[in-house]
């Protein structure tokens, strides 16, 4: 006598269900073994064997009808049918990736992406654009910076120690030209991510792409479109970095917010970034 049905769901994890499929389908076999006047279904080693074969294909994505062509036919070219399922599921996995990008982003800067006038464009052609190009987070060139600002509004600090700073600079560098990044990205994740930076030498490169990320969106991003009067990098340093130095109340409210070593910190950088050597070179020439 084989294996019963309890059997089957017990170690298979196959439900009776989906065993009434299997069998109107042509999967396996119908059972039917009486026993004092009652019917069970009674699976040999050949079809424990057919449906362990079932389950793995199924979980693996495989579909009913592609599993039985596959275990039915011969002929069948298993590694042709495995490298048209990982294309089908890599297919659908951008596109899942896509949408995720998609709703972290609308959730990161709080506004849905809309048309000027509904019916001026098709849906279909303005969710297409949307999913793809109001997405921070599938973008190579920005994703970095995006994911840095999902994890402080998360858990409010940003855990650098897996990235090296070559690489964290080459992510930075490219996220330079993005338009979209300088219009949305809080400029409290750049100073967090300043302040990540610690370990690195105030005038690295990367700590030095932050503060350029950081003088780029405090230029271009006035409410009325225009431009501030922080121009140059000599100007964004001199208006910047009194609020990360003691004596003012911008001070007090960025130590509280990123610390007084990271405020120090970001204030070197500055001065480096405006072309003072030192920041008590910079104090010299504002005669302080």
């Amino acid at each position: 006598m084989g294996k019963q049905v309890k059997w089957v769901i017990d170690n298979l994890g196959i439900t009776r269900k989906e065993i009434h499929v299997y069998e109107a389908k042509g999967l396996i076999k119908k059972q039917g073994v009486k026993h004092d006047r009652l019917t069970y279904r009674d699976y040999d080693e050949e079809d424990i064997n057919r449906l362990w074969g079932i389950k793995l294909f199924r979980n693996a994505g495989f579909g009913v009808s592609e599993i039985k062509k596959m275990l039915d036919d011969p002929k069948t070219d298993f590694y042709k049918a495995l490298t048209g399922k990982i294309e089908e599921l890599e297919e659908a996995q951008e596109e899942q990736n896509q949408l995720i990008g998609f709703l972290k982003t609308i959730k990161m800067t709080g506004r849905m992406p809309t048309v000027t006038e509904v019916g001026s464009v098709r849906f279909e052609e303005f969710s297409e654009y949307a999913r793809s190009q109001w997405n921070l987070f599938n973008k190579p060139e920005v994703a970095f910076l995006a994911n840095a600002t999902e994890e402080i509004a998360q858990t409010g600090t940003l855990d650098m120690s897996h990235m090296s700073e070559e690489m964290i600079g080459q992510l930075l560098e490219t996220a330079l030209n993005v338009q979209m990044l300088q219009n949305r990205m809080p400029i409290d994740t750049l100073y967090r991510v300043l302040a990540a930076f610690m370990k690195f030498d105030h005038k690295s490169e990367a700590v030095q792409t932050v503060i350029k990320l950081l003088h780029e969106h405090l230029t271009d991003t006035n409410p009325d479109g225009s431009k501030t009067e922080i121009g140059t990098a000599n100007q964004f340093a001199r208006f910047s970095i009194p609020a990360f130095e003691p004596g003012s109340s911008f001070y007090l409210i960025n130590a509280r917010n990123y610390g007084e070593e990271a405020c120090r910190f970001i204030a070197e950088a500055m001065a480096y970034y405006g072309g003072y050597e030192t920041l008590k070179a910079f104090y010299e020439e504002e005669g302080k």
